[in-house]
C-alpha cells in the first residue's frame, strides 16, 4: 500500500535521506560505492556515513549545500509510485492551484470568436481555436488583411468618382462596408434574374437596400461589452497575479513547482492576443442570413414595390454556394463530394474562425462587386459629360464630337455599354424622343464595337440619338408584370422572360458590364487577375504571424519548464512541445486543405460552365479532391485531440500528476542522452537555487508578453488604418 503524501517532493527527499542514512556503508558497496546523492551539477556526492548522520536535519532543509537532491536510481528504489503518491486534494490544495492557474484561462474561453450557425459548430469552433492557436490567429490575420484591401480597393474607385451621381457613390461606400463584415459568412453576388446590377443601378435601392443593410450589421457588430470586458480583465489580472506569487515563492521550498504551474499558465497566454483581434476584425452576434433575407429592393426606378432580393446574400444551401439564386431548384445543382464527404468543407461554414477558407472567395466577391459599382460609376461620369456638352449646343451644332472622357469610360464608349437611363437622360436634356432600339446584349455590343467610325455620327457612337428617325414606328409603350412585394414567395424568373429582358433591367446589366440573367463565379484560380497581386504575400504574413504567436506563447512555457532545474526535456517541457507540434500540424492540414479545395472547386464551375462537357477528370483534380477531404478529417481529429490534450496537462499539473520520479528526473532528457540514471531531482536544496529558478521564470513571462504584445499591436495598427481609409470614403 503506497503512501499518500501531500508534498511528494519533500516526502521523497526524506524518505530516501532515512534510507541512505540507515544503510550506513555496508550497503553503500551495493550500489556501486555511491549514496545516490548529488550536489547542484547533478555530480554523485560521496560523502561519510558520520557526516549523513549528523547533517540530516540540514540537508533536508537545504542548509548543508554539498548536498542538492538524489539521483533517479535512488528516487525509483524508494519513491516509486508503489510506495510514494502525491495526495490528490480535489477540494483544498487542488481547487486553489486550478483556481489561481486555470480556471481564468477556461472562463476566457467563452469570450472566443464563435458566432456560428449551430451549438455543435461552435464546440467545433472552440476545439479548433484551443487546439490550434495558429489557425485562429492566420484566420484573423486574413479577416483584417481583407478588411484593408477591401476599403483601399473601393477607395481608389470613389477618389475617382467625385463628379458621378451622389447616389451611387453612396451606394458603394456601404456596400464597402457590407462586405467588410460580413467576411464570417459565404457571401455570394447572383445576376440572376439581372439582380446585383439591379441593387447597383438603382438610385431607390440606397436607402431601401444599401443604407438599410449597412445599419444593421453596424447595430449587430460584436463590441467591447461590459461582461467582456471584465473577463478579459479577470483573467489578465489572474495571469499578473500569478507571476507576482511565483515571484513571492522563490524564498519557499516550493519554488520549483510554483514555476512550473506557471509554465502552465503561459500556454494559454496566446488567448489574450485573440479574444480582442476578434473584436477588431469585425464578426456579427446575429445571424447574417436573415439581414439579407428580409431586405428588400426595387428592381427599376420606376417599381413601387421592393421586391425580396437576392443580389447579395449569404449562402446556405447548394445552389446558392454556387452562385446560382438561393430559390433555384436543388436538383440541378450538387456540391462534388468523395466516399459522401463534401468537398467545399469549411468555406460554407459561418464563423470568423472559418475565415481562412473563405479567403480566395471573400476576394473574388469583392471584385465582382467592386468592378460593377467602377463600371457603373465611370458611366455616371460619362452621362454628366454628355449631358453637359448638350445643354451648350444648338440645333446647328449637334454634329460637334463629344469632348474627351477619361481614359477609364473611354473603352465603355467605344464599345457602345451605355446604359437606357444614359439614354434617358441624355435624350430629357434634347427634350426628344429615345430612339427606339432593342436592348443590349453582348451580341449586340460586338455589332456595335465593330461598325467603323464613319458609320457613327459623333453622338449615336456614345448611344445616343439626338434626333428621332422619322421612318420607324413610334414603340407602343411595354407593359411589365406585376412586382413581387417584399412578403409575397419569391419568384425566380427564368432566362427570356418579359421580366428579365425588361429594357431597363438589361441596361444595368450593361452599364455595370456584369452578364445578363446569369449566375457569377465562386471559384476562380488562384492565379487569376481576379484577386489581387499582393495575395500571395498576404498568406505568408498571416501565416507568419500565426507561427510567431503560436510558438512565441507555446515555446516561451516550453523555455521555462525546459530550463527549471532540473534542466532538461521531461513531462512538462514534453506536454509542451508535443502541444506546440499538433497545434501547427492540425492548423497547416486545415489550411491546405481549404487551398486543396478551392482548386478543386474552381476546376469543377469552369467544367460546369461548357454544358454537356464530357471531359474526364485529370489526375491533379483527382488527388485534390481526395486530399482536400482528408487533409480537413485529419486536421480536425488532430485539433480536438490538442484540445483536449491542452485541457489534460494542464489538469495534471495542478492535481500533482507530475509529481513521480520519472517526471521530476526528467526522463526524457535520459532516453534522449541514452542513459536512464544520467538526471537527478533536487529534493533538498530548492531554497538554494529560488534565484535561478526565478529568472527562467520571469524571462519565459516576459518572452509570452512580448509576443502577445507584438500582436496585439498588429491587428491594432492594421485596424486603425482600415478605420482612418473608411473615413475617408465619406469624404
Amino acid at each position: 500500500m503506497p503512501l499518500y503524501a501531500s508534498d511528494w517532493s519533500a516526502a521523497c527527499g526524506r524518505t530516501a535521506l532515512e534510507a541512505v542514512n540507515a544503510a550506513n556503508c555496508s550497503l553503500m558497496n551495493s550500489w556501486g560505492g555511491s549514496t545516490g546523492l548529488v550536489d547542484l551539477n547533478g555530480a554523485v556526492v560521496d560523502v561519510p556515513c558520520t557526516t549523513i548522520n549528523t547533517q540530516f536535519d540540514n540537508i533536508l532543509q537545504g542548509n548543508y549545500t554539498e548536498i542538492a537532491g538524489i539521483s533517479v536510481d535512488l528516487c525509483l528504489r524508494f519513491c516509486r509510485s508503489n510506495r510514494l503518491v502525491q495526495k490528490t486534494d480535489i477540494l483544498g490544495r487542488n481547487i486553489q492551484v486550478m483556481t489561481t492557474w486555470l480556471f481564468p484561462f477556461i472562463i476566457l474561453v467563452s469570450q472566443l470568436p464563435y458566432e456560428t450557425e449551430s451549438f455543435s459548430y461552435a464546440i467545433l469552433s472552440a476545439f479548433l481555436a484551443l487546439g490550434s492557436p495558429l489557425l485562429a490567429t492566420y484566420s484573423l490575420v486574413i479577416t483584417a488583411l481583407n478588411r484593408r484591401y477591401i476599403f483601399h480597393r473601393f477607395r481608389d474607385i470613389l477618389a475617382a468618382a467625385k463628379v458621378a451621381n451622389p447616389l451611387l457613390r453612396k451606394r458603394a461606400e456601404y456596400a464597402a462596408t457590407i462586405l467588410a463584415e460580413t467576411q464570417q459568412v459565404p457571401m455570394r453576388a447572383c445576376q440572376e434574374d439581372n439582380w446585383l446590377s439591379s441593387l447597383i443601378c438603382v438610385d431607390k435601392n440606397t436607402d431601401a437596400f444599401w443604407e438599410k443593410v449597412k445599419d444593421t450589421l453596424a447595430k449587430n457588430r460584436r463590441g467591447w461589452t461590459p461582461s467582456l470586458v471584465t473577463q478579459v480583465i479577470a483573467a489578465l489580472l489572474s495571469y499578473l497575479f500569478a507571476y507576482v506569487t511565483a515571484k513571492v515563492d522563490t524564498l519557499d521550498k516550493d519554488t520549483r513547482e510554483t514555476g512550473l504551474y506557471f509554465a502552465t499558465s503561459i500556454v494559454w497566454s496566446w488567448m489574450f492576443a485573440v479574444v480582442p483581434a476578434a473584436i477588431w476584425v469585425g464578426t456579427q452576434v446575429k445571424p447574417i442570413d436573415t439581414v439579407f433575407t428580409e431586405s428588400s429592393a426595387y428592381r427599376e426606378e420606376s417599381d413601387i414595390i421592393p421586391q425580396v432580393q437576392f443580389g447579395l446574400f449569404q449562402a446556405t444551401n447548394a445552389p446558392s454556394l454556387l452562385g446560382a439564386s438561393p430559390f433555384s431548384h436543388l436538383n440541378l445543382y450538387t456540391l462534388p463530394t468523395w466516399m459522401s464527404f463534401d468537398v467545399l468543407g469549411f468555406e460554407r461554414t459561418r464563423g470568423p474562425i472559418f475565415n481562412f477558407a473563405r479567403r480566395h472567395t471573400s476576394l473574388l466577391l469583392v471584385h465582382h462587386v467592386s468592378t460593377a459599382f467602377e463600371k457603373a460609376l465611370e458611366e455616371s461620369h460619362m452621362k454628366n459629360v454628355a449631358i453637359k456638352n448638350s445643354q451648350s449646343l444648338t440645333p446647328f451644332s449637334m454634329q460637334k464630337p463629344l469632348p474627351q472622357v477619361p481614359s477609364f469610360a473611354r473603352d465603355s464608349t467605344v464599345q457602345g455599354q451605355t446604359s437606357a437611363l444614359f439614354q434617358n437622360s441624355a435624350n430629357e436634356a434634347y427634350e426628344m424622343q429615345p430612339h427606339p432600339s432593342v436592348p443590349h446584349s453582348p451580341s449586340s455590343n460586338q455589332d456595335i464595337a465593330s461598325t467603323s467610325a464613319t458609320e457613327l455620327s459623333p453622338l449615336s457612337a456614345t448611344g445616343i440619338s439626338p434626333f428621332p428617325n422619322p421612318t420607324l414606328e413610334p414603340t407602343p409603350p411595354m407593359t411589365y408584370p406585376p412586382t413581387t412585394p417584399a412578403t409575397a414567395t419569391p419568384k425566380l424568373c427564368p432566362a427570356g422572360s418579359a421580366d428579365t429582358q425588361r429594357p431597363g433591367l438589361v441596361a444595368h446589366a450593361v452599364q455595370c458590364e456584369l452578364p445578363i440573367n446569369t449566375r457569377l463565379g465562386v471559384f476562380e484560380k488562384r492565379n487569376s487577375k481576379a484577386f489581387p497581386s499582393s495575395t500571395t504575400q498576404a498568406f505568408f504574413l498571416a501565416m507568419t504571424i500565426a507561427l510567431v504567436h503560436q510558438w512565441g506563447t507555446t515555446g516561451a512555457a516550453l523555455y521555462t519548464a525546459y530550463a527549471t532545474l532540473v534542466v532538461g526535456l521531461g513531462c512538462r517541457s514534453g506536454s509542451y512541445l508535443l502541444y506546440g507540434t499538433l497545434a501547427t500540424v492540425s492548423g497547416a492540414l486545415l489550411v491546405a486543405s481549404s487551398i486543396l479545395s478551392h482548386d478543386f472547386m474552381a476546376w469543377n464551375e469552369e467544367r460546369s460552365w461548357k454544358r454537356d462537357s464530357k471531359d474526364s477528370m485529370p489526375s491533379s483534380m483527382l488527388w485534390r479532391r481526395v486530399f482536400a477531404v482528408l487533409f480537413r478529417w485529419a486536421g480536425i481529429f488532430f485539433a480536438i485531440g490538442n484540445a483536449v490534450w491542452l485541457f489534460t496537462f494542464s489538469i495534471m499539473e495542478d492535481i500533482g500528476f507530475f509529481q513521480n520520479c520519472w517526471c521530476q528526473g526528467d526522463l526524457l532528457e535520459s532516453l534522449r542522452r541514452g542513459y536512464l540514471w544520467s538526471h537527478w531531482i533536487p529534493v533538498f536544496a530548492e531554497g538554494n537555487i529560488s534565484t535561478e529558478i526565478y529568472g527562467v521564470m520571469t524571462r519565459g513571462f516576459v518572452g509570452a508578453t512580448m509576443v502577445c504584445v507584438l500582436v496585439v499591436s498588429f491587428f491594432a495598427a492594421i485596424s486603425y488604418l482600415t478605420y482612418s481609409v473608411k473615413c475617408r470614403l465619406g469624404k
